[in-house]
């Protein structure tokens, strides 16, 4: 029977993005919710799967009451992928027998797998309760709790967990993460400490701690950690992501773009690592390749202005003027403040890079109209206005000044 918490729990990850957590990921197979025989079976598998449930059949049908045989066939469906036919049998046997501990906790899992959250939280209760001594169905219901977010029971619950075995370096680890999204740091890098010591192999620990020491910016010790726990799984790739963004984020840009290659190779429909990608290629003025890297990001989700946005900064930085303003323009429909006020930069920058007399008039004044707009849009950062450096030469113009002075 394959459970949810175990010694290395399948039902849990995190991950970062720049500092903060997404939600639980539920990493499980895709339930087989067809009454058949799953078509992934060898057909020795289908053959053996058929014969032994066609025998136990044929004893429920001489003893209809026995709810152990109803449980055996649950047994059978669930191990083969069918999961709706297991889910029915272990409902009968808890018809026949309310009683029995096993029966409650074998449908919580099945239940949890079909993404029943609340069914399986019910079921784990009860064969808890029925048996406080059923710890496997403990665990689970401590994962299960955790994964619906509900961190004070969670954290609770290991703590019961931990009174059992207070050597259980998993249980520690996780525990950390439900105090962490509890937003109790201090009392989750205890626990993420004490999962190490016990354990130097817990990659999900180093994982867990690099995220407090990036929430206190200890970037080195961040960075550490998550070079360890990909050391001890090279094949996970969130660690890397999150190492990624924190080079990005420290200025380390050619350690990020090492990183994130690596990312993009397993996740090569992932529009953020692109995006984030061609940021780091700004940041080193390749710009071609971050033009490439934004338009992919752009590829793969068209409907995400912020692309567009990005790409406007890319194309502004290298010198594509028409190009940026161009992008800028999308945005007008839903942040015309934001939109007016980056195409006047734009305009202003071109005008300071500009030769001819007349040509360089022009874009003043295309700039000095923008940002009357983004200022009629909303916007009244005046000091930022002041400030910006793209506007020095708008600083002597009168239009510019009015807008400063009647704000």
């Amino acid at each position: 029977m394959k459970t949810i918490g175990g010694e290395k729990p399948i039902a849990i990850r995190f991950f970062i993005k720049s500092g903060a957590f997404y939600a639980f990921q539920i990493q499980s197979a895709t339930p087989q919710i067809e009454n058949s025989i799953p078509a992934a079976l060898s057909q020795e598998e289908r053959t053996e799967y058929e014969r032994e449930n066609r025998r136990l059949s044929e004893a429920i049908e001489q003893e209809s009451a026995n709810a152990s045989l109803y449980f055996k066939r649950a047994e059978l469906h669930y191990k083969k992928g069918n999961e709706k036919l297991a889910l029915a049998d272990y409902t009968k046997a808890i018809e026949l027998e309310p009683n029995r501990s096993e029966f409650y906790h074998h449908r919580g899992v099945v239940n949890f797998f079909l993404t029943e959250y609340p069914l399986a939280l019910d079921d784990f209760d009860k064969a808890v309760e029925l048996n406080p001594k059923n710890f496997p169905a403990l665990k689970d219901l401590t994962w299960t709790n955790l994964v619906v977010n509900n961190l004070e029971k969670a954290a609770e619950l290991f703590g019961k967990i931990l009174e059992i075995t207070p050597d259980d370096p998993i249980a520690y680890c996780y525990r950390g993460f439900s105090y962490q999204l509890k937003e109790q740091p201090e009392r989750a890098l205890v626990d993420f400490n004490k999962a190490i010591k016990l354990d130097e192999t817990c990659h999900d620990a180093y994982y867990g701690r690099s995220n407090i020491y990036f929430e206190q910016k200890k970037y080195k010790q961040a960075i550490a950690d998550l070079t360890k726990a990909i050391s001890l799984k090279p094949s996970e790739t969130h660690p890397v992501k999150s190492r990624a963004m924190i080079y990005f984020l420290t200025n380390q840009y050619e350690l990020a773009l090492k990183d994130l290659s690596k990312v993009i190779a397993f996740d090569a429909n992932n529009p953020m690592l692109y995006k984030t990608r061609a940021f780091s290629y700004l940041r080193l003025n390749d710009f071609p390749r971050a033009i490439a890297d934004i338009n992919r990001s752009i590829e793969l989700d068209p409907d995400d202005l912020d692309n567009y946005k990005s790409r406007g900064v890319i194309h502004a930085s290298a010198g594509n003027y028409d190009s940026a303003i161009e992008d800028y323009k999308r945005v007008i429909p839903s942040e015309p403040s934001w939109a007016y006020y980056e195409i006047a930069k734009v305009y202003s920058h071109r005008a300071s890079k500009q030769t001819e007399s007349q040509k360089k008039k022009q874009d003043v004044l295309l700039a000095l109209d923008c940002l009357e707009k983004a200022v009629q849009s909303g916007f009244n950062d005046w000091n930022k206005m002041k400030r910006e450096p793209q506007f020095i030469p708008l600083r002597q113009e009168s239009r510019f000044q009015q807008l400063i002075e009647n704000r």
